[in-house]
């Protein structure tokens, strides 16, 4: 019965690792969800035989679940930074999701704070139109180019603008000036 949880979810992870390696993250966050339920399930099955398995709890939410799925991709020797079809990484993602964990593991791990998606995005531009100031700050502390603009000439101070969102200007326009010194 065990075996063969364990080899549903690596099913489902061969999956999602599909969508996302084709762009789908749509496609991607809708096998995640049964996949995080069954791997907690299977962790109570695991626990009700007796294995010790504490050291594979994912916890309660699905940003705990995707930094134990990074961290079994780190030991299999497996690079962080690979990009979807629309050139984004999984830092895009926990930049957009305002997975803080998350982001700083990834950092941790090599992934380029500055890679940009096919439409010239880093990864803070995420962070700043989704109103996240906790991740526009780390990613600026982790080294993020507050000068990028993508491929349709948009920067990150216009998008802060538009948005409506005083404290990230703010932010960015302190810490322009201190990336321009």
């Amino acid at each position: 019965m065990i075996s063969q949880e364990i080899k549903m979810l690596q099913i489902a992870q061969r999956e999602v690792f599909r969508a996302l390696d084709s762009g789908d993250i749509d496609e991607a966050k809708k096998l995640l969800k049964p996949m995080f339920k069954l791997y907690n399930e299977t962790l109570e099955m695991l626990n009700k035989f007796g294995e010790e398995n504490k050291d594979d709890s994912v916890g309660d939410n699905e940003e705990d679940f995707v930094i134990k799925w990074a961290k079994d991709y780190v030991k299999r020797g497996k690079k962080l930074d690979i990009r979807g079809s629309n050139g984004g990484t999984a830092l895009h993602i926990a930049a957009a999701k305002s997975f803080m964990r998350l982001a700083d593991f990834l950092l941790d791990h090599g992934v380029d704070v500055n890679l940009r998606d096919n439409d010239g995005h880093s990864p803070i531009f995420f962070a700043v139109r989704t109103g996240s100031i906790e991740m526009v700050e780390l990613l600026i502390k982790r080294g993020a180019d507050l000068h990028v603009k993508n491929k349709f000439d948009i920067t990150l101070l216009d998008i802060a603008k538009d948005r409506g969102i005083p404290s990230i200007v703010w932010l960015l326009e302190e810490k322009m000036q201190e990336q321009a010194k």
